[in-house]
């Protein structure tokens, strides 16, 4: 199904790169709870091939020109599952700041409300943009800092990904408000 903004295709590689890292959260999860050696060491390669799979569904995306409608409700739909599970995992076992969570999940919680409302809407999605990727590698980074446990890294990391969830929440803002804006003057 087509729409004036993009196509609904589902059967895409990128899609499927998606749904690989939705399905990742679980065993990430379950990794992380162990609490060994091991079982950490296997949940850091997981995450690894979340965030390579996040990083490849974008490029075949653009090159094998496969973007799509569902695809921009996928990507940060898989980022946020994976980041929120395992920072609820953090701030349980490994002294993750609850007031870092909050920020983070509080900010994805309301693109994703504001996203599909703005989906169901005018059956469009706003795609993510550099900075709202920038601000995933470096929510990456801090929750890799917490998992390996680095106390220096953790607190380098957690003063970065609070700047930049802050200031793209601030242009997630004003991009989904000149949009509102943008449709209610046709």
């Amino acid at each position: 199904m087509n729409s004036e903004h993009g196509t609904w295709r589902i059967w895409t590689i990128p899609n499927a790169l998606s749904v690989f890292r939705i399905l990742l959260v679980g065993p990430i999860v379950y990794f992380l709870l162990q609490g060994t050696k091991l079982y950490i060491s296997i949940a850091v390669v997981l995450i690894f091939l979340g965030v390579l799979s996040d990083f490849l569904d974008g490029k075949i995306a653009r090159k094998f020109n496969q973007t799509s409608e569902v695809g921009k409700i996928l990507d940060p739909v898989a980022d946020k599952l994976g980041i929120g599970a395992v920072i609820l995992v953090l701030v349980f076992y490994r002294d993750f700041p609850i007031w870092a969570a909050a920020l983070i999940i509080g900010r994805d919680v309301l693109i994703l409300v504001a996203g599909l409302l703005w989906a169901t809407r005018y059956k469009f999605v706003v795609p993510s943009n550099l900075l709202g990727k920038w601000t995933v590698f470096f929510i990456a980074l801090m929750i890799l800092a917490y998992i390996i446990h680095i106390p220096i890294l953790e607190t380098v990391t957690t003063i970065n990904a609070a700047f930049f969830v802050v200031l793209s929440g601030v242009v997630y803002l004003i991009r989904f408000i000149r949009g509102v804006q943008s449709e209610k003057a046709k």
